[in-house]
């Protein structure tokens, strides 16, 4: 393929728009290639370009570039959201990162019993707010495909229809964490998944995005690791959702990641970002801790 073979159709707020005259050579090319003919270099000074591909297929690529830093790499999200092409890329060129936009469904698993907390920790206040408002607050907050709640009462469920996301009754939840899991995947309509408990109070909305960033760059099983341990949300790629499907028991995606070779472990200094609340002593304990930081 020849840079002439590239023919700029439009311009906009958007982008670049480009006819890709491929009846001549019939080959394939990356996206990369095709920006770097189209630019003669990395790095254009336009933030995304819209690539039309004319040729025996017609198909249509769309590019966000200089994404950076958190704040970017959300922009671009809120704009996939809003489009319905076949294919949308994003990165940035000037350092060589180029991945796909991934429908990642969000789900929040939230039908345990609190055995060790005596109470449906879900409904315990934190700083005003109940376990399951703060963490339905802060994935509303993302620009995810979707939101399952998989609970077990009608005051789970109500909260899913005050937050507006998808309610999924789990009627078997006695049988342990892996019902949720099956749940949530059977019903998601993305591509890739993540779980989220309702016990991290001080999980974060930039917690959560930077973690989805950096499953973007790699597509493989991405979770966090604080002290050594592994914690969650994990994100995991559509391949392993076959896997998922097949879990018993309590242990819910965790002998998955055992059997993983390939696993993107995000590392945090603040293990408190990732704390569970398993009992009010963890639950004063946070508070202590925060007290002291103050």
């Amino acid at each position: 393929m020849k840079k002439e073979d590239i023919i700029t159709v439009t311009g906009d707020k958007t982008g670049l728009v480009f006819e890709i005259n491929k009846e001549s050579t019939g080959e394939r090319i990356s996206i990369r290639e095709i920006l770097l003919m189209a630019f003669g270099k990395v790095g254009d000074e336009n933030n995304s370009y819209i690539i039309e591909k004319k040729g025996p297929i017609y198909e249509k690529i769309i590019f966000l570039d200089k994404i950076k830093e958190l704040d970017s790499f959300e922009t671009a999200l809120k704009h996939c959201k809003t489009r319905y092409d076949e294919k949308i890329y994003m990165g940035n060129l000037q350092y060589g990162e180029i991945y796909r936009y991934n429908k990642v469904s969000a789900v929040i698993m939230a039908s345990g019993f609190s055995k060790r907390m005596g109470e449906n920790k879900l409904f315990i206040k934190f700083q005003g707010e109940t376990m399951l408002e703060r963490i339905l607050k802060i994935i509303s907050g993302i620009e995810f495909h979707e939101i399952i709640l998989v609970g077990k009462d009608k005051a789970t469920e109500k909260s899913a229809e005050k937050y507006k996301v998808k309610y999924i009754q789990n009627d078997n939840s006695n049988l342990g964490q892996s019902e949720s899991v099956k749940l949530g995947v059977s019903h998601s309509t993305g591509e890739s998944i993540v779980f989220f408990t309702v016990d991290q109070p001080l999980l974060s909305k930039e917690v959560v995005l930077g973690l989805m960033w950096e499953f973007y760059k790699k597509n493989i099983i991405t979770l966090p690791v604080t002290d050594g341990q592994k914690s969650t949300p994990v994100f995991f790629p559509q391949e392993k959702k076959t896997e998922l499907l097949k879990i018993e028991g309590d242990t819910g995606g965790r002998e998955i990641i055992k059997r993983s070779s390939q696993i993107n472990k995000v590392y945090f200094d603040d293990s408190l970002l990732f704390k569970d609340i398993d009992s009010f002593e963890d639950l004063e304990e946070i508070y202590e801790k925060m007290q002291g930081d103050s």
